[in-house]
């Protein structure tokens, strides 16, 4: 591992599943000058209408962080009639630690973190679990955790709805296309750092905060907003999750896709991936909408 200038030490804060109105508030762990970063799982959701064929789609719009050791997502809502609507998708929520500070003993590199000085109430973040992984329609993750990857296709999307990675040719037509893709995967969750071989912290507490026997999750302020368009992501992983949702008229039917992430050369953009709903085309359809959330890249050192 090469620690360098911009390094940054993210500390796992907090999570939370699917919230029904509840108010969309989320609780997390907040330390004094860190700045937030919320990584999505459930960015967009459909339900059945009980009096429309038209299914009510939701799609998260943003998240703030009240300062107080609580989030508030933001949703828009089809149907905001609709009763069983989410008010706060599931999420992972890391905050980025301050920089090292001038005067302090030890290792100073320019803009990254203090990894000498983190706090014993650091949550850390490590990989457990890297490598070349094909997937091919609805494929499990190979281990529980937060999934970013790279990868080179041209037509295929992939996207993440909680357990599955979901692999299909990105296409507007009926139904869905399996396609499989071999990524470089590494999977990240909260676990103890543990001393060994390599570089290690003690912080002045006696307690590892720090440690590179495994992988740690690292972040150099980079980020892919999806709505933005297309972007070059050469060198990165991306977080891979959903993108939006997509509704399109193919067969006599109107077709609500959920969107994903296309990766090729080394530039990511949002596309169609799986079926959700399909409906007689007799029926007017909402066209489509692209997550306008900050989507992590870290390098593609895993």
């Amino acid at each position: 591992m090469e620690i360098t200038a911009g390094l940054r030490c993210p500390s796992f804060s907090g999570s939370n599943g699917d919230q029904i109105q509840t108010g969309g508030v989320v609780g997390v762990t907040k330390t004094p000058g860190s700045t937030m970063v919320m990584l999505p799982v459930t960015t967009t959701y459909a339900y059945p209408d009980s009096i429309s064929p038209i299914p009510s789609i939701g799609m998260m719009t943003g998240y703030a962080d009240n300062g107080n050791g609580t989030i508030t997502q933001s949703w828009w809502h089809s149907n905001p009639r609709l009763a069983q609507r989410l008010t706060a998708g599931a999420a992972n929520y890391v905050e980025i630690l301050a920089i090292s500070q001038s005067g302090n003993r030890g290792l100073l590199i320019s803009e990254s973190t203090d990894f000498t000085f983190i706090s014993s109430a650091t949550q850390f973040m490590g990989c457990v679990w890297y490598g070349n992984f094909t997937v091919n329609g609805n494929t499990p993750l190979p281990a529980s955790g937060i999934p970013f990857a790279s990868w080179d296709s041209p037509d295929v999307s992939i996207a993440f709805d909680g357990t599955n990675l979901t692999s299909f040719l990105a296409h507007d037509g009926y139904g869905d296309a399996a396609r499989p893709v071999t990524i470089r995967l590494a999977i990240f969750a909260r676990v103890d750092p543990t001393p060994g071989r390599g570089l290690t912290f003690v912080n002045p507490d006696g307690k590892v905060t720090f440690s590179t026997t495994r992988k740690p999750l690292v972040f150099r302020n980079a980020f892919w907003n999806p709505a933005s368009g297309a972007a070059n992501a050469s060198g990165n992983m991306v977080m891979i999750c959903r993108t939006g949702f997509r509704n399109r008229n193919a067969g006599g039917w109107c077709n609500m896709k959920h969107k994903g992430i296309i990766f090729s050369g080394g530039v990511v953009s949002s596309a169609s991936n799986n079926t959700k709903f399909s409906w007689t085309d007799q029926y007017p359809i909402i066209d489509e909408r692209t997550i306008n959330l900050n989507i992590p890249l870290i390098p593609a050192m895993y």
